[in-house]
């Protein structure tokens, strides 16, 4: 009885030997790339030995030791992509940040509402040049106003000129408030004013100018194109 005990768990070895040196042998002919790749990752050297951990440990210490205003988790996530995709070096190779997207889909897709206004970036933040016959010029918004709000929503100097047409951009027919700060008689005398609007189908020119001293060109001011022209 133990001799038959002892033959069999000598037999059950042999089996399960002889199964791991099939499967062994026959591993890298069911996967003829896999043994290649593996020998050229252990003959060549990693070149770029940089891993994530610098990354990471530069985000803690800007996040813990920067004193001054902080961008939010937005403003970080999408640096990080534009410096990715800038390192590769590629003038065709872009990232376009999500306001930029929603402001070009609305172009295509020709359902886009607009209140004829263009934006111009300062230092303090985004003015105001609205079209004639256009829902802001009818509404009262002048040439110059400084864009605070949209429906409650601050417009900042910190904001790119995609995100504020994304705000001013809508369906046709939707209603929109805009306040704006104006300059008043006196250089330093402001009052902030509230209009409101309908949007409607409109396209937007792509260059403001205007001829000054005797047809002297000046002032000219390049804006993205929106349109909702199908």
């Amino acid at each position: 009885m133990a001799a038959r005990r002892f033959l069999f768990y000598v037999a059950l070895l042999i089996t399960i030997c002889l199964a791991f040196g099939v499967g062994y042998v026959a591993y890298p002919l069911l996967n003829p790339t896999s043994k290649p790749a593996i020998a050229a990752a252990d003959a060549q050297p990693n070149p770029d030995p940089v891993d994530m951990h610098l990354y990471w440990e530069a985000w803690y210490i800007l996040s813990r030791d920067f004193y001054g205003t902080k961008p939010d988790m937005t403003k970080l996530v999408y640096g990080a992509i534009h410096g990715l995709v800038g390192a590769y070096q590629d003038p065709y190779t872009v990232f376009i940040e999500p306001p930029s997207t929603e402001v070009g889909g609305a172009q295509l897709q020709g359902s886009s509402g607009d209140v004829g206004v263009l934006i111009e970036y300062t230092d303090h933040g985004y003015l105001l040049h609205p079209e004639a016959d256009q829902p802001a010029a009818n509404a009262g918004v002048q040439d110059g106003d400084l864009l605070l709000l949209v429906d409650d929503k601050e417009v900042t100097p910190q904001m790119s000129e995609d995100e504020v047409n994304a705000l001013l951009l809508g369906e046709i027919g939707s209603n929109v408030v805009l306040v704006v700060r104006r300059v008043a008689h006196l250089p330093k005398d402001t009052v902030e004013l509230s209009f409101h609007m309908t949007r409607k189908e409109y396209t937007k020119p792509s260059i403001r100018w205007r001829m000054v001293n005797g047809g002297t060109p000046k002032g000219v001011l390049k804006r993205q194109r929106r349109s909702s022209a199908k």
